[in-house]
């Protein structure tokens, strides 16, 4: 079977299941190479990944009486061929301190700091950390937002005198109420020469924020001294490429000419695809909704086939309920609480106190709901479940239906 007559074979199943492009008929791994494509034992099609969707083939084999292994094995082996590239590790810089300003943003514990220019690794300024005699006493940084397993990578510049005994680094990391999670201790090695420190870490699960904790002892016989410079903390990982509309990019490669071209964005493959699908983008938007103590409001109610592609809620209280019914059965029912609970198993569920640019809470709570599709019909709804009144800021659903 040739590339063309696999692309035909897509064709009708589009044009007969109006199945949106990348739903059914393809995944992407973490690498960007297509998921697995599996023949089940009704001789069903069906892609293991995020979604999990099925097809019947009975009806698609014409008068050629093509078997499946016709239509599974030059399908598979094309595949491989779509993939979306990473980039190179990207690294946000969320902290930086170098003191050149003259001042510190440090919290001092049983010590005193002082931003001095005689003790300096970089610039014209430094940090300079003064412990009592026989004491332990500790700097820590402004906490910073974070998300469960995100990578964070940090550096930073430090030299002791010869009063101090030891010094470690403390990785605080703090739940959503900025309450202590666990503290993760490194040992360095004291120093009257300045070195430079690198770690490379993960955030564990529960974590919302983190800060670095510089911790030293002095000797029992005189004051001593850390100077500390140049402290940044990155956050990294992979991410998606993107063009210069912003469009996601996605190679395509030994394709005809229906996917002409070396690089094309998702969104032209989508654009095509929906042609033959008939899939069409909607939205609900509802701003300062009110609802009374247990009111339920439907937020979105369809018929037909097609994607919810997230559905967000931003409110002020944690007193909701999220139902969401897929083919006349409730796929999910769960308060704020329940969600939170879950959130951290799931890539497509999310649930966290809302923060500003600076980091701190906003007095909102963020619920994220993505990717749940569905057949015969769709109907996404939320519930107060407090006893006072509750005014949502915020209830938005974006999804794709097919339409004739």
């Amino acid at each position: 079977m040739s590339a063309i007559e696999v692309l035909n074979v897509l064709n009708k199943l589009l044009k007969k299941y109006q199945v949106p492009f990348g739903i059914a008929i393809w995944g992407f791994t973490e690498s960007g190479t297509a998921k697995e494509i599996r023949v089940d034992e009704q001789g069903r099609l069906y892609v293991v990944g995020d979604f999990t969707a099925e097809i019947d083939f009975s009806e698609l084999m014409g008068p050629e009486n093509r078997s499946l292994t016709d239509i599974y094995e030059p399908l598979s082996s094309y595949l491989p061929h779509i993939d979306i590239p990473l980039s190179t590790v990207s690294r946000s810089r969320v902290y930086e301190q170098t003191f050149e300003t003259g001042e510190s943003d440090l919290t001092a514990v049983n010590c005193i700091q002082t931003v001095q220019s005689t003790e300096v690794y970089a610039g014209t300024y430094a940090l300079q950390v003064t412990i009592p005699a026989g004491q332990t006493g500790y700097v820590e940084t402004p906490t910073r937002p974070i998300s469960p397993n995100q990578r964070i990578i940090f550096s930073f510049a430090h030299k002791e005198d010869i009063n101090i005994t030891n010094v470690k680094l403390d990785v605080v990391w703090y739940r959503p109420n900025l309450k202590e999670l666990k503290v993760d201790e490194y040992t360095l090695t004291p120093s009257t020469s300045w070195q430079v420190d690198f770690r490379d870490v993960a955030a564990p699960k529960g974590a919302a924020y983190m800060a670095l904790r510089m911790q030293a002892t002095a000797s029992t016989t005189s004051d001593g001294n850390v100077y500390l410079d140049d402290m940044f903390m990155d956050i990294a990982g992979q991410i998606f490429r993107f063009d210069g509309a912003g469009n996601l990019m996605s190679s395509v490669q030994n394709f005809p000419d229906w996917f002409s071209g070396s690089t094309k964005t998702t969104d032209d493959l989508f654009t095509k695809l929906s042609l033959l699908s008939n899939v069409t983008s909607r939205f609900a938007i509802f701003t300062s909704r009110t609802l009374a103590a247990g009111e339920e409001f439907t937020v979105v109610q369809e018929t037909g086939r097609g994607l919810l592609r997230e559905f967000l809620i931003r409110s002020p209280d944690t007193s909701f309920k999220v139902t969401i019914t897929v083919d006349g059965l409730t796929a999910f029912e769960k308060t704020y609480d329940e969600i939170r609970a879950i959130e951290q198993n799931s890539p497509d569920i999310s649930a966290f106190a809302e923060l500003d640019e600076n980091g701190d809470p906003t007095g909102y709570y963020i619920v994220s709901i993505r990717n749940i599709p569905f057949y015969t019909g769709l109907t996404v709804k939320v519930q107060n479940t407090g006893t006072t009144s509750l005014t949502f800021n915020q209830l938005f659903a974006k999804y794709f239906i097919s339409i004739t």
